[in-house]
């Protein structure tokens, strides 16, 4: 989704028993403000929505009305307010306040703003910065330093989750994602400690 064309989705094809077999494998919180943001039905904050059963019939029938026409998605952007609803319910608590914008920004919901743009661009040319671990952490610093353009080196000590300047695997049953950047390997030593190479 782009900040310009929010909630564009593409036309819906698939049969309804075909829908609902998709459904039956989705993440039901994810799901949950999926339908809340393309909907802005309020009344679906209801706890009874908890119910992953209820919660899965009553998407059926929106992704089924979307397909034959019988709804459209809500393009409107959601404002704060709305967005802080959503994380508290999607959390389970309070979340404060000071993270919508943060949120919003992920969402495509505001323009992001460039943190590094106090900094002129020759000073930022000559800093260097290590960046530990080729997490998601470490993966998302790593493309923030490459957009204000700080030079940097992603290190990740275990093996299995780098293919070197390819990809990243997160701890997350072996899920990869390309990356623009190399991540460098520690080396272990015999003492079991890593070393840069």
């Amino acid at each position: 989704m782009h900040i310009d064309a929010p909630n564009q989705t593409e036309a819906i094809t698939e049969t309804t028993p075909d829908i609902d077999l998709a459904l039956g494998d989705a993440h039901f919180p994810s799901l949950h403000m999926a339908l809340l943001q393309i909907t802005r039905d309020e009344s679906l904050f209801h706890e009874q929505y908890a119910d992953t059963g209820l919660l899965r019939r009553t998407a059926l029938d929106i992704i089924t009305d979307l397909r034959d026409g019988k709804r459209t998605v809500n393009t409107e952007l959601p404002d704060a307010e709305f967005v802080h609803t959503m994380m508290q319910h999607m959390a389970g608590g309070n979340v404060p306040e000071e993270y919508v914008p943060m949120m919003m920004q992920e969402m495509s919901l505001l323009e992001p703003e460039p943190w590094y743009e106090d900094i002129p661009a020759e000073t930022r040319g000559k800093l260097k910065v290590a960046v530990i671990g080729a997490g998601m952490s470490g993966i998302l610093t790593a493309i923030r330093l490459q957009e204000a353009g700080i030079p940097f080196v992603v290190f990740e000590k275990i093996e299995r989750w780098v293919v070197p300047g390819l990809r990243t695997a997160t701890q997350d049953a072996g899920s990869t994602f390309p990356i623009i950047f190399t991540v460098t390997l520690l080396r272990p030593t015999t003492a079991g400690h890593h070393i840069f190479p």
